[in-house]
């Protein structure tokens, strides 16, 4: 007889020997497992450590090697800095350099603007100055070959044209010095042209006198000197101008000192004039100071101890006495004036607090307190 074992569960029915054999099969299939999964899972934490271990390692080795890396590139930015810095410098004294540069092209370019403004100014002028220089030469020209058919026409005209020189220096020296005395020398007397008696501009004392010879020839002669010296001796002038239309070398600039004879153009009448007249003025004025100098001490000794001296200072003494009672008198006024305000203002002050004191009395608190009225109270009742 066989033996068979009903499942509990699903009703079957099996032999004994396969239900023991699959009990133990399943026994030993799970304890196998079991064994399976211990196993299995110290391999995977034996490789999960495994794994750590070598990720941790390759992580600090890349760590190490980034911070390597970082460490270089922070040298190389360190040194790129520095290079930029350095460029940065050259690149501004470059840029200073070729401003400096450029300023001084600049300057030099002005300069060089300015000297040739300067030079073609001074080309112009000159230009200029030649062209009136042939202007002045061809007017010249004309003027001579005109004088010298006016001359040719008519042989009285070189002495008309010195008449008209001397008149024409005549009324410049009578309008500039209506004081002093213009005097004409007449025609066929030796002598020169006008003597000009110079008279000090207050009390009219004669300074000096200045002797005038007027020329006016197309050539000049030295012999104009000799006879001006022997004009100016018999005149007893101080001082002899001959005034020429022509004029020598040495005075080509319109005015010459020769052999102690001024001689000027016509254009310088009055200028040379106004010189020598103040020469003059102040001569005479040093003659009659240094003259007059010791009388001057005896006359102011007399004037001070005479009468007349003694009867001004009383006069002034007189006048500041008047003076002084003068000022007493409105002093003593002014006072009483003073005086009588301060009454009549002590009057209105006691017054006032008169008024001011009943009708505190009647309202008493309600009566409001003025500044500073206590004060003019205590005042007016010491008053």
């Amino acid at each position: 007889m066989v033996n068979t074992i009903t499942c509990p569960k699903c009703k079957q029915e099996f032999p004994l020997s396969e239900g023991v054999t699959h009990d133990f099969e399943e026994r030993i299939t799970a304890s196998l497992s079991e064994k399976h999964k211990k196993e299995l899972i110290e391999a995977r934490q034996r490789e999960r450590e495994h794994v750590h271990k070598e990720v941790v390692e390759r992580y600090m080795t890349t760590l190490q090697d980034l911070q390597k890396q970082v460490a270089e590139k922070d040298e190389k930015v360190a040194e790129y800095r520095d290079h930029e810095l350095k460029l940065r410098e050259e690149k501004r004294k470059l840029e200073e350099e070729k401003r400096e540069v450029e300023l001084t092209v600049a300057r030099r370019m002005e300069e060089e603007r300015k000297k040739a403004d300067e030079e073609a100014r001074r080309t112009v002028a000159d230009e200029y100055r030649l062209r009136e220089r042939e202007k002045d030469m061809v007017i010249e020209g004309l003027r001579k070959s005109l004088e010298e058919a006016q001359r040719k026409a008519n042989p009285t005209s070189q002495q008309l044209q010195g008449e008209a020189l001397e008149l024409d220096v005549a009324h410049i020296l009578r309008c500039a010095f209506p004081q002093d005395g213009i005097d004409e020398i007449a025609k066929g007397q030796n002598g020169s042209d006008l003597l000009q008696t110079v008279k000090s501009p207050v009390q009219a004392v004669t300074c000096g006198k200045i002797l005038w010879e007027c020329k006016r020839t197309k050539t000049w002669n030295n012999d104009y000197l000799a006879k001006m010296k022997e004009d100016k001796i018999q005149a007893k002038a101080d001082i002899g101008v001959i005034v020429s239309a022509t004029l020598p070398k040495e005075a080509s600039n319109g005015m010459g000192f020769l052999q102690g004879i001024w001689v000027i153009s016509i254009a310088l009448v009055e200028c040379v004039a106004i010189i020598h007249r103040n020469a003059l003025i102040d001569v005479a004025r040093q003659k009659s100071i240094s003259t007059h100098r010791e009388g001057k001490a005896d006359v102011l000794f007399s004037y001070i101890t005479s009468v007349a001296f003694v009867q001004q200072i009383q006069k002034q003494v007189d006048a500041y006495l008047v003076m002084r009672t003068q000022i007493e008198q409105e002093r003593k006024a002014y006072e009483k004036i003073l005086s009588g305000r301060e009454v009549q203002l002590n009057k209105l002050v006691q017054s006032t607090a008169k008024i001011y004191g009943t009708m505190q009395g009647i309202l008493a608190e309600s009566m409001p307190q003025i500044k500073g009225f206590d004060v003019l109270e205590i005042e007016s009742g010491n008053a």
